[in-house]
């Protein structure tokens, strides 16, 4: 049987006599199917969030996150965005590097060294670590006190009387 969207369907074809159809109630705004029993996805894109009357395909695509003719696929893990298009950091903290499916926020936080929504943002100078909440060290050679945004370690060396990779240990303490 094949359907049109709109207010007639084909039932019944007779080879003498042609098509046999019937009225399709005039579904309202937000409902498909042929008495009109079923929702459009509240996950359609667009104003109106409208969809075909005979199956309930989205008109305008689906909103951020969402997949699929009816909008009623969750992004698969790993992707986000508009389509799922989009791919979640590398810098998200675990092993799958999972984010969630609208935003991207990386759903454990973000690996050493990275901070920001998506994790896609290295510490900030003279910082580094989870969070980027520890400070690199004060005896780091060169100016700023630069060190590793991952682990610490300091980039130009340590200054006098000072060894180690985060230079803290006194040449006497070796």
């Amino acid at each position: 049987m094949s359907k049109y969207d709109g207010y007639w369907h084909e039932t019944y074809r007779d080879r003498k006599k042609g098509y046999i159809c019937e009225k399709l109630p005039d579904c309202s705004a937000g409902r498909y199917g042929d008495r009109c029993q079923y929702s459009c996805s509240s996950h359609c894109g667009g104003p109106g969030k409208s969809c075909a009357k005979t199956n309930g395909t989205c008109h305008s695509g689906c909103d951020s996150g969402y997949t699929g003719a009816k909008c009623d696929s969750r992004c698969s893990e790993g992707r986000y965005g508009a389509s799922c298009l989009k791919l979640c950091s590398e810098n998200c903290a675990g092993s799958s590097n999972a984010c969630h499916h609208v935003s991207g926020r990386c759903n454990l936080g973000c690996d050493p060294g990275y901070t920001g929504v998506t994790c896609d943002h290295k510490c900030a100078s003279g910082f580094y670590g989870p969070g980027c909440n520890t400070m690199c060290s004060e005896t780091c050679a060169g100016t700023n006190n630069t060190c590793d945004h991952v682990d610490g370690t300091c980039h130009q060396g340590c200054e006098a009387g000072y060894q180690g990779g985060l230079c803290t240990q006194g040449e006497s303490e070796c």
